[in-house]
């Protein structure tokens, strides 16, 4: 029977812990309702503050600090029920009004409207509550003062509401831009594959026409190595991130065909382990990398070009040995751009690159599982 009754104590204790983290969980995730609440909570208490302020530096002599107190609770009220209809005008007018019809006109509309619902409130409620206050009196002085105060809320209050308007137009501008430039980044690297993708068909059909008479054998493995590179572009038309071990794959039948055209004039290292062929990269990344190094240098046996492929602090680096060709046809750097550009849209991260006069060197941020 101790046993049992240790056993039921330690359970209950348990039970209560888990049950207090789960109270503390949710207490850190407040729910929209519950934020909107405390947001109107805050602005209130803000604007409040702000009447007693403007009352203590401009009308202290007409009141008491027991006045000043009361006056402080009265306009607690006052500005509870304007600000939810300021916030009733507000969605009005966004309709009625929009600012595109003219944000002048609208912004000296919404002012005016707060400003007449505002004294009608703070009157209605004033006749209502005031009884109830019995050291503030109505006399002129406290009617003035409360006629200033209550101009300046209803000027920060709707300040409030159209700048946060507006700010909320100028984020969603600067999405809409971005999503802009990552569309216009993603159709200029599309059409780089689709230009890239005729130039090398035709390279490589040149390539296997020799190779028909010439080697039979080696054309054969040839076509075959080129049916897998085109299968793999036509399966990764689009720029979704593919495993960088399916990408090493592919790129190697693309590599074979590469040495057939180039003999031993094209040295390619790929030395990437088990865990970095796990992350993921844009497709044809390295196709079109290893493309703009031949494109830029020369492919001889005798001075071979040497491209070597690792991964350095989460990017893969594509590193060549600099040779570069007296003339290059069609290079306006436009591809690697657009390859930087996507890559910064997708990832978060710049795809960096380093021009030596040894080394060019390309690296391409790699995106986790």
């Amino acid at each position: 029977m101790p046993s049992e009754n240790r056993n039921n104590c330690a359970q209950q204790r348990y039970h209560r812990r888990l049950l207090a983290m789960h109270k503390k969980a949710h207490r850190k995730y407040l729910s929209p309702k519950q934020k909107r609440a405390m947001q109107r909570t805050a602005i209130i208490l803000s604007l409040a503050i702000i009447g007693l302020l403007v009352r203590l530096t401009f009308f202290s002599d007409m009141f008491t600090p027991s006045q000043q107190l009361q006056g402080f609770i009265l306009s607690l009220f006052i500005i509870f029920f304007m600000w939810l209809g300021l916030e009733k005008i507000n969605i009005i007018l966004n309709k009625k009004m929009p600012y595109t019809n003219g944000a002048m006109r609208r912004i000296l509309t919404q002012m005016v409207i707060g400003q007449i619902f505002l004294y009608s409130v703070a009157s209605a409620l004033v006749l209502i509550i005031l009884p109830f206050f019995k050291e503030i009196e109505l006399s002129r002085e406290v009617i003035f003062s409360g006629l200033v105060v209550y101009l300046l809320i209803n000027i920060s209050a709707n300040s409030g509401i159209i700048g946060h308007h507006f700010f909320l137009e100028w984020k969603k501008s600067l999405v809409t831009q971005s999503l802009l430039e990552k569309e216009k980044t993603q159709a200029h690297f599309a059409n780089l594959k689709n230009q890239l993708n005729p130039h090398f068909l035709f390279n490589s059909l040149s390539s296997l026409n020799s190779l028909i008479f010439e080697n039979p054998d080696l054309a054969s493995k040839f076509l075959k190595q080129l049916s897998k590179v085109y299968r793999y572009l036509l399966e990764n038309n689009e720029n979704d991130p593919v495993t960088l071990e399916t990408e090493i794959s592919f790129v190697q039948n693309y590599i074979l065909l590469l040495q057939t055209r180039f003999d031993g004039g094209l040295i390619v290292n790929i030395d990437v382990d088990d865990n970095g062929q796990r992350k993921k990269i844009i497709p044809v990344t390295l196709q079109i990398l290893i493309e703009n190094a031949i494109k830029h240098n020369s492919t001889f046996e005798d001075n071979p070009l040497q491209i070597n492929i690792y991964i350095q602090n989460n990017y893969l680096v594509i590193k060549n040995n600099q040779q570069p060709k007296t003339r290059v046809e069609g290079s306006n750097k436009q591809g690697l751009n657009n390859l930087v550009s996507l890559y910064q849209y997708t990832t978060g991260n710049t795809a960096n690159i380093h021009n030596t006069q040894e080394h060019f060197i390309v690296e391409v941020p790699l995106i986790d599982e």
